[in-house]
Order: structure tokens, then sequence, then C-alpha cells
């Protein structure tokens, strides 16, 4: 143990890697006591803070009416950090707050770190939640992320000019880790990209996969040594705090292993990057300690990568993303909860489940990649799709007080809109005659030319389905059914695996199975009269247009 934390102080301390840890050093009286091994004080304005949480990741202590803290930490995390109390902020000098500190000396060595926050209303907020950044320097990644800042900001204004504060929260993959040391951009790299980009909001952010160090070979201390330059560019890999009524609780439920490779094909990378979803049961003890003293009946949002919940293809048959053991755990540590939200990137998709959690439930918010397919899309001067074939965008949060709401936003189309719809008559006459989906269709008959679908119908992706949402569709009138589907997207056939297939002739593996999504059919009366198609949102947000046929 202490060479592992003798090495871990040496990466800490020995690397150039920029780091937003608080370095404030307070003027208020502070005395030290004996047995414990970091210590310090929380002030706001040249006055001590009581009863704000600090931890290492393992214990939790509070500070006293001296806005004084003392933990018998083993500094095994290495990191200190502070538990944002209800109306207060991280002071900071970019986009990070800077609510942690480094913890560098050793174990049984005493060191100090002082916290400043600043007082602000915050009972009411807004929020904006981004996943899979995936900057890697490659496909014109920084320069399409420019313009989609152009919808960030737009959003950010329209909150703010309601009054509330804005924050904002990455779920993990904002880096790519194999190109780390091939292109320059790395986990640091990724935070100057955020701050060029003049990101206004305190951005909170976990790690996902692709933010851990590949050049750090297989051993058994893998997952946390991977996770340094992570850590000491934007923080812990899970800590917790407080933004007006609500408890944000951000998670790391990746652990990575790098298994050794013979080859892993890119430069400085030292083994295969693999990884598995579950949450570790440091985690999981802290967790129970850091929800202890909050407020049952106050809303939970926790923040993680990968995603625990999500309907099993078009059905509402539930399936575990996360391992399944160690998420029910997790399920029970919040069961005494009320309003419980988990939000997740890590599938490139979107997608909202709703899970009953004893007498209350979970929602599950999975999130759109920002990059699309790793900005392919983008690449070729197209608007990026998910996996899913979904426009890639971002969630926008209003809290007030207990109350929370919520919608999709995507970077390339009106804020308004939440669906897109096609026409099966021009699908099955386009795919069955254009050269390229007939060359694709050559290598991969699975993908089909849409003949299967009724005669006049319609095909409707909600973006952001809901299962307490309606979609309803009228012709003439009349209202027609609406049938749930899992259909191959039009899009991402036409735009994605076209030009990965055709354009490049390269035919893998990964592309024979086609993308199937969660989709509706609406079969209408004839080819030629107009359908008015409307989607209403549990909270009453209503996208009404009527769709011309041609």
């Amino acid at each position: 143990m202490k060479s592992i934390i003798a090495l871990l102080a040496l990466l800490l301390c020995g690397t150039p890697y920029i780091s937003a840890q608080s370095r404030y050093e307070s003027r208020l009286p502070f005395k030290q006591k004996n047995g414990y091994t970091v210590g310090g004080i929380v002030e706001c304005d040249g006055k001590p803070l009581k009863n704000v949480s600090v931890s290492d990741g393992y214990e939790i202590t509070a500070t006293d009416s001296k806005g004084a803290y003392h933990l018998k930490s083993d500094k095994r995390n290495r990191q200190i950090f502070i538990i944002t109390p209800s109306g207060y902020e991280p002071t900071r000098t970019d986009a990070v707050p800077d609510f942690w500190a480094d913890l560098t000396d050793a174990s049984d060595t005493f060191e100090r770190h002082d916290f400043r926050l600043v007082k602000t209303g915050n009972k009411d907020f807004g929020l904006i939640v981004t996943t899979d950044m995936h900057f890697h320097g490659k496909r014109n990644d920084e320069k399409t992320f420019r313009s989609y800042m152009q919808a960030i900001n737009r959003e950010f204004e329209s909150l703010r000019c309601e009054g509330m504060p804005v924050y904002s929260i990455g779920l993990g993959d904002i880096s790519y880790d194999q190109h780390w040391y091939e292109t320059g951009v790395d986990i640091e790299r990724t935070r100057q990209i955020l701050n060029e980009n003049g990101w206004q909001m305190p951005f909170y952010n976990i790690m996902g996969n692709h933010d851990s160090d590949g050049a750090v070979c297989a051993r058994d201390s893998t997952d946390f040594l991977s996770a340094v330059r992570y850590m000491k560019t934007y923080g812990p890999r899970y800590y917790s705090m407080n933004i007006g009524n609500v408890h944000f609780v951000m998670l790391d439920n990746i652990v990575y292993h790098n298994t050794p490779s013979s080859s892993s094909g890119h430069e400085g990378i030292k083994g295969k990057r693999d990884y598995k979803a579950v949450f570790t049961p440091d985690q999981l003890d802290w967790l129970e300690k850091d929800l202890k003293t909050v407020n049952k009946k106050s809303p939970l949002v926790i923040c993680m990568h990968s995603p625990i919940h999500s309907y099993k293809n078009a059905s509402l048959e539930i399936t575990y993303g996360t391992d399944r053991e160690t998420s029910q755990i997790l399920e029970k540590i919040v069961a005494p909860f009320e309003k419980v939200h988990i939000l997740s990137g890590h599938t490139h998709k979107n997608g909202l489940t709703r899970v009953k959690n004893g007498n209350h439930e979970l929602i599950c918010h999975n999130l759109i990649s920002t990059c699309g397919s790793i900005w392919w899309n983008s690449s070729f001067g197209q608007p990026n799709l998910g996996h899913d074939g979904n426009p890639v965008g971002f969630d926008v949060y209003r809290f007030s007080g207990d109350s929370v709401n919520w919608r999709f936003v995507t970077y390339d189309n009106n804020p308004a809109d939440q669906f897109k719809v096609w026409d099966s008559n021009s699908l099955k006459r386009h795919f069955a005659t254009d050269s390229e989906a007939l060359t694709l269709q050559r290598h991969f008959p699975k993908w089909g030319n849409y003949s299967h679908l009724p005669e006049n119908s319609l095909l409707v992706q909600v973006w952001a389905w809901d299962p307490e949402g309606k979609l309803t569709a009228m012709q003439n009138g009349v209202e027609l059914p609406v049938k749930c589907v899992y259909e191959i997207h039009p899009d991402y056939y036409s735009q994605t695996a076209i030009t990965k297939a055709v354009w490049n002739g390269d035919y893998k593996k990964a592309l024979s199975k086609p993308k199937r999504v969660r989709m509706f059919l609406i079969t209408a009366a004839d080819s030629t009269s107009p359908v008015e198609i409307s989607w209403k949102d549990p909270f009453g947000n209503l996208d009404k247009r009527n769709f011309f046929r041609d």
C-alpha cells in the first residue's frame, strides 16, 4: 500500500498537467489537531462556514463553528473535496469549479487545504447537460463544436434572462483515449477546448471509459492510475454537491482494465482499453454515508457514464446497462428518496426509462452524444447523428424548489422541434432504386428497402420519447392509429451506414447488422392528404406540425 501511495504522490506532484484544484489559503485561524492527516478552513467572504461537508471519497466530516475541518484520511484517493452546500458555489477561474485539492504528502503526514465559497441564490436554477464529446483532433471536431456553442449559449442566455443561475454537467467521454498520444488532444486539452470556446457555466464532469490513460499498463491499480490525469484536470472520480434543493451525486461506474495486447494499433497505448461497467464497493459505501444527511423528500440526481437502465427494443421491458448486482445495491440505497433522476451517456443514443423502485420511481435519462458517431457525419458536411439516427443535442433542465422539468435541444434543428417524419412510399422508392443503397444491400441484405412498410404509412421518430408523453396523428379530421415499432433508421442508413461502407469501400462486420430504434408507424387513409402530427411531452410542451405528402 505504501509503495502505491508513494507512486500516486509522485504522479500528482511531478506531472506538468493542468489542474483546477483549490490552492486558496485562508487567513482565518486554524489549529491543527493531533491524529488527523488532512484539515483546513472553509470560508465565504472572509467568514467561516459551519456544517460544510468535506470528504476524501471514503470518509466524510463537517466544518465546525470556526469553519475548520479535520479528517483521518489514509489518502487512498489522493484528493480531498467539499460537498458544496445549497446557496453557495466554489470559486473558479475558468469553466471548472475549484472544489477539490490534491493530497500530495505521505499518508501519515498532515497537510492543510482551504476552500473558499461564494454565496449565491440558487433555489431556482437551470442546468445544461452534455455527454460524449469525444474530442480527438480529427474529423473537424473542434470546428463543429464551435458551431454547437451557438445553441448552448442560446439556451444559457435564455435561462439567465429568466433570472436563474445556470450550471452544466458533462456525463463522460469528453476525450478519446486511443488518440491522446497521436494527436495531442488528451484529457488536459479537452478542458482548454471548453475554455477557448467561452464555456460560461460551472462545468461539473464525470469520467467515461475513454477518459482513462491508455498508457498505464495493466496491474492491480490500473483503474486508479489511469484516472490520475483526469483527476488533475476535472477533479475526483466521484463526489457530490448541493444546488438549490437538489442533491447531485457524480459517480464513476467504469472500471478500466487495459488488458495487455501485443499491438494496440495506437501510439502510446499499452493495452486493449477494455473496461467493465460496474459500481465499486468503495463508491457504494461512500454513497451511503453521503446520503445519510440528505432530505429524502428533496430531488436526488445521480450522474454516471454508463446507463443503469433502458428499455429493450420497442418494448417497456427493463434491461440493465451496468452490472446488475451492484446496480441493484445502488437502487436499494436510493429507495428512500421520493424523486430520483439518473443521468447517463455512453450509448450515443437518446432514451428515457421509468423504473419503479419500491414505492418510488427512478427516471433514467440517457443522453445522446454531442459527437454523434465520433464526428463522422460532420466530416462530410452533414449534421451529426447518434447511433440511433437521432440528431445530436443536449438536455436543458429547470429546477424550481422541488420541481423539475426538462427538454431535449438539438444542435442543428429548430429548438422547438421534437420529432422527424418520413413517408414510407418515398422510402421504398428510394431504397429500392438508389445505387448506393443497392450496393450496401448486396453486401448486407439485412438492411433491406422498407418494402414491408404499409402503403401510405409514415415513420416518426420522437427524439426524446417519454412513455408519459403522447404522439397523435390526424388526417382530414380523423385520428389515425399510432403503433410503436422497432425499425431501421432511414437517416442512419443513408447518411452513416452508406458513407462508412459504400463511400469507403469498407464493409466491416459491425455494419452488417442494421441500426434499429424505437419509432412509430402511422398508416394514413391516402397518399395525398396532409397529416397533422403532434407530440406533447409530460410538461405540456407541444410540437405540432403538418406533414404534406409528396
